[in-house]
């Protein structure tokens, strides 16, 4: 399964709510064509955000030297482009969602794109930035095993039709699985984090008892070479 957008990021992808610079922000994500890393610019005020793990370090997109190309923050390799934002460079210097998602970066995408399909309430990560890999939909929606009601109790437990699972990463960098239940807003039910996927997968027929459950992968798309149909251009550098 693939989301219905795998171009690059507009300024319309971007959750503004973060950022803080110029007052009149009109932001993009940028990923380095050499070492994939992934920042945010700030195309009113030239500022870049060159961690997005720490919005406190900045630097100017501005070349320092007359003569010289922008160079990516990380591994300070140059740019072969001097006016990266231009529609024609989209797919070289901006990031698909899926990549953003990859990266943990999610956190800083716009709402509209937090799921695969807005049809559907598949999200593309869950809330510590893990992307999601794989989804399974229930015949009919359950309670756990064993589980029983209580008639006067103020919170109950949803019976849960929809499990999503993600992969992240542990203390050691080592895979880590999340397993959750969402209800029909997309809220967690239920949840665990498991260390493989076959275990992470068996989670519906422990806790459930649903035997031979259908499990979807969701694969990343290839970033595309070039964009087309995006609704939103960049403006260059002149």
């Amino acid at each position: 399964m693939q989301p219905k957008d795998q171009l690059p990021l507009t300024d319309q992808d971007v959750e503004y709510s973060h950022f803080s610079c110029c007052g009149d922000e009109d932001l993009a994500f940028l990923r380095c064509p050499k070492c994939s890393h992934i920042w945010v610019e700030c195309y009113e005020c030239s500022t870049w955000y060159i961690d997005l793990n720490d919005l406190r370090k900045i630097a100017s997109a501005l070349p320092s030297g007359s003569g010289e190309s922008p160079c990516c923050p990380e591994c300070q390799v140059a740019f072969e482009d001097e006016h990266y934002l231009k529609q024609s460079h989209a797919g070289k210097y901006r990031p698909t969602a899926f990549q953003v998602v990859e990266a943990g970066l999610g956190r800083y995408l716009a709402s509209h794109l937090h799921q695969i399909d807005q049809q559907t309430p598949i999200p593309l990560f869950i809330d510590d930035g893990a992307p999601v890999v794989e989804y399974a939909v229930l015949q009919q929606k359950l309670l756990p095993k064993g589980y029983q009601p209580r008639p006067h109790a103020e919170c109950q437990m949803s019976p849960v039709g929809f499990f999503i699972i993600a992969k992240g990463s542990g203390i050691d960098g080592e895979p880590v699985y999340w397993l959750r239940g969402l209800d029909d807003q997309g809220q967690t039910v239920v949840g665990d984090m498991y260390y493989t996927l076959e275990s992470a997968r068996e989670f519906l027929l422990v806790e459930y008892g649903v035997q031979g459950a259908s499990w979807v992968s969701i694969e990343p798309p290839p970033a595309p070479m070039a964009a087309q149909g995006t609704s939103v251009s960049l403006p260059g550098r002149d």
